[in-house]
């Protein structure tokens, strides 16, 4: 049989094939995911877009379990939708003109509830430094209020410009996280 043993002329097992596969697939899938995964500035710019824009579980989503402490204001909260629930449930009697805010209602936003829907949120970003799994990024919000009431718009604001600027620090911790936020205003 021109020299070829036995074993040589064997097909591998369909086990194998199915292995190889199966690692092929599993291989591809994680390169996809690495390769999808945000940046430090994109994660903070949803962050902080989530934020400002009452979509609370993203928000809660990004944060990390500790940063979660604070943005949940104290309260014991389960998971991100109960935060969400509370956060909503607060937007909703901040809007109605509530003297201070409800369980969950982010401070930063006090009063915002009730124009939000108005208001166009542009939050540009930039990267300060970045190594060893963390990234510290500076950030501006802009807030342009299109709606009916800009007296009481801009009174939140007492005369400042509509808008938040300050540093976000980041971890990766199974992707991009925020770890803190420090705005200045």
């Amino acid at each position: 049989m021109l020299g070829r043993s036995a074993r040589a002329r064997r097909r591998p097992s369909a086990r194998t094939v199915v292995a190889v596969a199966a690692a092929v697939v599993l291989i591809a899938a994680g390169a996809l995911w690495w390769w999808q995964r945000d940046t430090p500035a994109e994660a903070a710019q949803r962050y902080l877009r989530a934020q400002w824009s009452g979509q609370w579980v993203e928000q809660c989503d990004l944060a990390t379990l500790s940063w979660r402490q604070v943005i949940y204001n104290g309260y014991p909260f389960a998971d991100c939708d109960a935060y969400a629930a509370a956060a909503r449930k607060a937007d909703r009697a901040d809007a109605a003109g509530a003297s201070s805010p409800s369980a969950g209602a982010p401070s930063t936003l006090a009063g915002f509830a009730a124009y939000r829907a108005d208001t166009e949120v542009d939050v540009r970003v930039e990267e300060l430094s970045s190594g060893d799994g963390r990234a510290r990024i500076a950030y501006v919000v802009a807030l342009q209020y299109r709606g009916d009431d800009r007296a009481g718009f801009d009174a939140l604001w007492q005369g400042a410009p509509a808008e938040d600027r300050g540093t976000v620090e980041m971890v990766d911790d199974e992707g991009w996280r925020v770890a803190g936020v420090d705005s200045q205003g």
